[in-house]
């Protein structure tokens, strides 16, 4: 399991055993005694996503730009680029949470996916409320964007795709398959692997051919797409409580953490830049 999974059970399980300490039911929290080395591992092994840089960026969207295959992805990569929404959002998201007119989307919900894994009748998808104040954001519409939805309608139009979900009273979604169902995140993140090892494949023969370096795409998930766009946030934005409320970050540390490690990569083109502008030596 990742240290982000076993981080969760061991939040889940803790509290249970000290109910059943304080029960008399059992004399020790047998959790208690891994929860140090647990904080200690995960320092050192939790791994660090990293974003697409904008070179990466840039070839990723361009790369589905016209391609035959992969044409009508690149209006739901671009949203979640240009939003740095979660997947559990993306997914949720109605006609009704975007705001054209006046040029926002909503989050007030999210779309979570209960896999049941030890039995497949248990798999269903629900609605689910964000836990804290900071969940519930308004998102700018960047030109981009709107111009991502204007693509998605239009390829639904085309192509006869029209909402057939409903999920605890929520319907008019508007990410939507071939089948008129919403997106699972296992089915994005397997999407972007194949668009992935195709761009690689395709940039590296190129590269060879015009004996150039080739600029490849490392394999990443959706969430690394939020995070790119947190990153691109930061290296243009300073004010880091504008940063946490776009992002929907709950605790301020989150977003200080992505602002440090964008300032550092950052570090030496400003001093370059500050080197060559104030002509310091």
């Amino acid at each position: 399991m990742s240290y982000g999974t076993i981080e969760h059970l061991q939040r889940e399980l803790h509290p249970a055993f000290e109910m059943a300490v304080r029960d008399c039911l059992i004399r020790t929290n047998p959790t208690s005694q891994i929860l140090g080395q647990l904080k200690q591992q995960t320092k050192v092994k939790r791994n660090i996503r990293k974003a697409l840089t904008p070179e990466q960026q840039k070839a990723f969207l361009q790369f589905m730009d016209g391609h035959p295959v992969y044409d009508h992805w690149k209006p739901l990569f671009t949203f979640m680029i240009g939003t740095g929404v979660r997947v559990g959002e993306f997914s949720g998201l109605r006609w009704e949470d975007v705001d054209l007119k006046n040029g926002y989307i909503t989050i007030e919900h999210a779309m979570i996916y209960f896999a049941g894994k030890m039995n497949p009748t248990e798999q269903r998808t629900y609605i689910s409320k964000p836990k804290t104040e900071a969940g519930i954001r308004k998102i700018p519409i960047v030109p981009e964007v709107r111009k991502a939805l204007d693509e998605v309608k239009q390829y639904q139009y085309e192509n006869g795709i029209f909402c057939r979900t409903e999920i605890d009273g929520y319907t008019n979604f508007i990410f939507l398959n071939r089948f008129g169902n919403v997106y699972l995140q296992q089915t994005l993140d397997r999407t972007l692997a194949r668009i992935i090892d195709a761009y690689n494949d395709m940039e590296l023969h190129d590269a060879a051919k015009k004996k150039r370096n080739a600029v490849l795409l490392p394999h990443f998930t959706c969430h690394v797409l939020r995070h790119t766009f947190c990153a691109r946030l930061c290296e243009h934005e300073t004010n880091l409580k504008i940063i946490q409320s776009i992002m929907g970050h709950i605790d301020i540390g989150t977003t200080m953490n992505i602002y440090a490690e964008v300032s550092e990569e950052r570090k030496k083109e400003s001093m370059d830049s500050l080197a060559d502008k104030l002509m310091l030596f």
